[in-house]
C-alpha cells in the first residue's frame, strides 16, 4: 500500500518489482517554473543541458513560472472544481509548454532531443490533483539514451492504468525526477532552483538571518519538507529516502554548491543489480 510521507513516517523503505534486465547510468536533472520564467532564462537552461556532463542527462521540467496558477484561475472563473479529472488534464498544459520550449532551444543549438509524454512514464492512483505514482515506464527514455537523443520529460504528469491524466501535487516535478532516478538507477538528481541557491533553515526572502544548508540527510530534509518547506515536495523527499537516491539542490543561473541531501551511507535495502523498462513504486513504514 502506499503511505502518506508525512503522517508519522519520516523513515520509510521501499520495494520496487522488476521485470527486465538492464541498466544505464545517467543524471536526473530537473529545473523549476521560475527557470522558465522569461526566453534568457530558458536559452539558460538550455545551454546547462547541452554541456552534459560524464553521465547522459535526462531533464525534467515544471511549468513557466505563474502558468499553473494563471491555469487554475481560469478553471475557477467557468465554476471548475480544484480536485477534479477536468482541472489535472488543464493543468498538465503547462509542463508541456517547457518541454517544448527546450526541445526547440536545444534543437536550435544541435542537440537532439525528445520529449517523452509523461502519461506514457508515470503511472498513478485516480486522486485528481495530488496522485501518488505506482509504477514508472522508463523504456522509451532509455532508448533514446542510448541514440544519444537527450530525453525532455514533463513532470508534474501521470495517468491511471486506464489512461486517464493526473497531477502529482504542488512540487510534483521534483517528485517525478525522483521517481525517474529510482527507476534509471540514476547516479543522482539535481533539483535546479531560481529563486534560491539551496536549502535554508527558514525563507530566506523573509527571514534576512536565514542559513544556506550545505548538507542533509533524508532524514532531515524529510522532516522539513513536512513541516512546510517548499524547496522539496514531500513525496519527492520520502521516495529519495525510501531509496537512498543523492539529491543535489542547485541554483539554476548561478555558482555555488547547493545543498547535498542523502550523503550520508545508504541503510541496507533490496536493491536491483539493473533497471527494467518498468518498475512499481510502493513505498511503506519499516517495520518497528
Amino acid at each position: 500500500m502506499a503511505v502518506h510521507p508525512c503522517q508519522g513516517h519520516e523513515h520509510t523503505s521501499g520495494f520496487l518489482a522488476w521485470k527486465e534486465t538492464d541498466r544505464m547510468p545517467c543524471v536526473i536533472q530537473k529545473f523549476g517554473g521560475a527557470c522558465f520564467a522569461d526566453t534568457a532564462r530558458l536559452g539558460a537552461v538550455a545551454r546547462r543541458l547541452l554541456a552534459g556532463g560524464p553521465h547522459p542527462v535526462v531533464a525534467v521540467v515544471s511549468a513557466p513560472q505563474g502558468v499553473t496558477d494563471h491555469l487554475i484561475r481560469q478553471m475557477r472563473a467557468v465554476g471548475g472544481t480544484p480536485a477534479s479529472p477536468a482541472m489535472d488534464v488543464l493543468l498538465a498544459t503547462g509542463e508541456l509548454q517547457s518541454a517544448a520550449l527546450v526541445a526547440a532551444a536545444l534543437e536550435h543549438l544541435g542537440r537532439q532531443t525528445a520529449v517523452v509524454p509523461p502519461w506514457t512514464v508515470f503511472q498513478t492512483d485516480a486522486v485528481w490533483g495530488n496522485a501518488t505514482i505506482e509504477a514508472v515506464h522508463v523504456q522509451a527514455i532509455r532508448e533514446a539514451l542510448r541514440g544519444g537523443i537527450l530525453p525532455i520529460v514533463p513532470g508534474f504528469i501521470g495517468a491511471t492504468a486506464q489512461g486517464r491524466l493526473t497531477t502529482l501535487g504542488r512540487g510534483g516535478s521534483d517528485y517525478s525526477a525522483v521517481a525517474l532516478g529510482v527507476a534509471l538507477g540514476a547516479a543522482r538528481v539535481e533539483l535546479y532552483k531560481a529563486e534560491v541557491d539551496g536549502v535554508y533553515t527558514a525563507d530566506p526572502q523573509t527571514v534576512p538571518e536565514a542559513q544556506r544548508l550545505e548538507h542533509l540527510t533524508h532524514a532531515e530534509a524529510l522532516r522539513l519538507a513536512c513541516a512546510g518547506g517548499t524547496v522539496l515536495q514531500a513525496k519527492a523527499a520520502a521516495l529519495a529516502s525510501a531509496w537512498s537516491m543523492p539529491l543535489y539542490v542547485r541554483p539554476a543561473f548561478a555558482p555555488g554548491p547547493g545543498t547535498a541531501i542523502g550523503m550520508e551511507p545508504p541503510r541496507p535495502r533490496v536493491a536491483p543489480r539493473h533497471t527494467p523498462p518498468t518498475c512499481v513504486l510502493l513505498t511503506r513504514p519499516d517495520p518497528l
